[in-house]
């Protein structure tokens, strides 16, 4: 693991304890830490992973966007450079 993967591990970890009591989900290189508050930088959506081509990132975005219109709260998405 580099430096920017721990990195990056850590901080998905910091926002799964901002989730708690709310939702926190992890699957096909997408976390999802939403603790559900009128605050959007506790509700936050990661790319846990490196993009492989523009039909990965696609999927993603799709993913995401069907967690989030499920949400009556703003969010934000995080990604990182790998």
């Amino acid at each position: 693991m580099d430096e920017i993967q721990e990195s990056a591990g850590r901080l998905h970890e910091v926002w799964k304890m901002y989730a708690r009591g709310g939702v926190v989900e992890e699957r096909d290189g997408v976390l999802a830490a939403w603790a559900g508050l009128s605050w959007p930088i506790v509700n936050a959506v990661f790319l846990t992973s490196p993009v492989a081509d523009t039909g990965d990132f696609s999927a993603r975005l799709e993913r995401i966007g069907a967690f989030v219109a499920r949400r009556p709260q703003f969010g934000m998405l995080v990604m990182c450079g790998w």
